[in-house]
């Protein structure tokens, strides 16, 4: 096992609004990282967060979830990062909350068919409260007839004009761009 030095490690929590896709993007992270050999399926209740019979009965995380990969940063350094898949509904905002105080980053993931929903609103402000870094990962791009300029846009509107997009989805959600490549 490669040990890692603290300036080699990364931890982030997915959080995000119940149903916004959080474990069904863990499962593509660990399997594009090489950490398992295919996605699982929350609705076939094979995915790695959702490992409690009850999870998988009721098909949504009850509890959070510590998963790790390893990746290349920009300077070609291998760097670990823990990641926690946590769940979205309301009624298990306590196991989010314990996941922000752990962690340095926060990824709040968006439903793009759904939009800013409670707990988006909700997680945005926790994570700005504890001075955590924050992305926003907006999922289900390829979902048919979205806005995507139009959510991006709401994003602005709601948490604030550093809302900037790092990668833009193109070809009607079939592929992605980089923003900072300038890719036509």
């Amino acid at each position: 096992m490669p040990i890692f030095s603290t300036e080699n490690l990364r931890t982030v929590a997915l959080v995000g609004h119940g149903g916004s896709g959080k474990t069904t993007l863990a499962e593509g992270i660990l399997a594009k990282a090489g950490m398992i050999i295919t996605c699982g399926s929350v609705e076939r209740g094979t995915t790695v967060c959702d490992s409690d019979p009850l999870e998988k009965a009721v098909q949504h995380s009850l509890r959070a979830a510590c998963t790790h990969f390893e990746a290349d940063n920009a300077n070609g350094q291998e760097v670990r990062v823990h990641m926690i898949d946590t769940p979205g509904y309301p009624d298990f905002v306590g196991q989010a909350l314990g996941a922000l105080d752990a962690v340095k980053t926060a990824a709040i993931v968006v439903d793009a068919t759904a939009g800013i929903q409670l707990m988006t609103r909700r997680m945005m402000d926790w994570a700005k409260e504890r001075n955590l870094n924050r992305m926003i990962i907006v999922n289900k791009i390829d979902a048919e007839h979205l806005d995507l300029p139009r959510l991006v846009e709401e994003l602005r509107e709601a948490f604030g004009q550093e809302v900037m997009p790092i990668n833009l989805p193109a070809n009607n959600g079939a592929r992605v761009i980089d923003c900072f490549s300038k890719d036509e």
